[in-house]
C-alpha cells in the first residue's frame, strides 16, 4: 500500500516537493534528514499532505497527476494556496466590493 505525500520547505515557502512511497514515515525521515538530493538543499520541510492508496497503481498515477497538468493546479489550489507568503492569486472581488485604493506616490 503506497501513499502520496507533498512537502513544502519551510524556509523556501515557494518550493514544494511531491512524492509517493510505500513506508512514508521512512521517507519523509530521509527529506527531513537531508539524504534526498532534491530535497537537502531547501529543508527543514513540512508536511502539508499525506494520502495513502490501497492500490499501488492509483498511488503512483495519483503522484502523476499532481506534478503536472490539471493535477499540478488541484495541488496549487487546494494544498499550496493557504501556505504561499506572496501569492499571485488575488482576493475574488463581487460586484459589490470595489477595488482596493492605490496609494498615492
Amino acid at each position: 500500500m503506497k501513499g502520496v505525500y507533498a512537502l513544502q520547505s519551510i524556509p523556501y515557502r515557494s518550493k514544494r516537493y511531491t512524492g509517493v512511497a510505500e513506508r512514508h514515515d521512512d521517507r519523509l525521515a530521509s527529506h527531513y534528514e537531508g539524504k534526498s538530493p532534491h530535497t537537502s538543499k531547501l529543508k527543514p520541510w513540512k508536511l502539508v499532505v499525506a494520502i495513502r492508496f490501497e492500490e499501488d497503481r492509483r498511488a503512483l498515477e495519483f503522484e502523476r497527476d499532481l506534478k503536472g497538468g490539471t493535477g499540478f493546479s488541484f495541488a496549487k489550489r487546494h494544498f499550496w494556496q493557504p501556505w504561499m507568503p506572496f501569492s499571485r492569486a488575488s482576493p475574488r472581488r463581487t460586484a459589490a466590493s470595489p477595488p482596493a485604493p492605490v496609494a498615492a506616490a
